[in-house]
């Protein structure tokens, strides 16, 4: 729904709309185009926090729809969606370049962020990059962490936390599983 606001709480018994807030920017309308939508979780509380794919910027609302914050950490590889031309069938395509693809939000105080890094070029051989970011509560960076680098998985779809912080990412490589770590 690319006319109306990124978050909508609707009562699914009777499909009625609730409420609707926050605010889609240009970019995040085209990147939407491209499959990668928004980001929602929830702190212990019952506030949002909200992200679109791209750009990197995560907005924390009541559960009232009042913005409280908005932070980010600068993530100069992220670049905005880009139309390029297919070499074979010559018809043009949006393309993402890298955004928020998760986030997750931990008893501790500590919002996880899964950041795609897609290469400049769609050269053969490369592949998206995948970072987890952490903020703590107050909206500060805290650290990044290469998945590939710190994990077994080379890349991740979803990420998931449970009550007692173990780490959960779905993935797709070499065949459909979940893996779990501590953080």
């Amino acid at each position: 729904l690319y006319n109306t606001p990124p978050i909508q709480i609707i009562d699914l018994k009777n499909r009625d709309l609730i409420n609707s807030f926050g605010k889609r920017t240009a970019d995040s309308l085209l990147v939407s185009k491209t499959g990668n939508s928004g980001n929602l979780c929830f702190n212990e509380h019952g506030d949002i926090y909200y992200s679109d794919y791209y750009p990197y910027k995560i907005s924390l609302f009541s559960k009232e729809g009042k913005e409280i914050k908005t932070f980010s950490r600068k993530a100069t590889f992220l670049r905005p969606p880009e139309r390029r031309r297919s070499r074979n069938t010559g018809r043009y395509y949006i393309c993402s370049q890298g955004g928020i693809r998760n986030m997750a939000y931990s008893q501790n105080g500590i919002l996880l962020v899964l950041v795609d890094k897609w290469p400049k070029e769609n050269k053969k051989g490369e592949s998206v990059t995948q970072y987890l970011d952490f903020f703590d509560d107050f909206g500060n960076w805290l650290l990044s962490v290469s998945i590939a680098g710190k994990f077994k998985n080379m890349w991740t779809r979803t990420i998931k936390i449970d009550d007692l912080d173990f780490i959960y990412f779905s993935s797709d490589s070499p065949f459909p599983h979940v893996e779990k770590y501590s953080i």
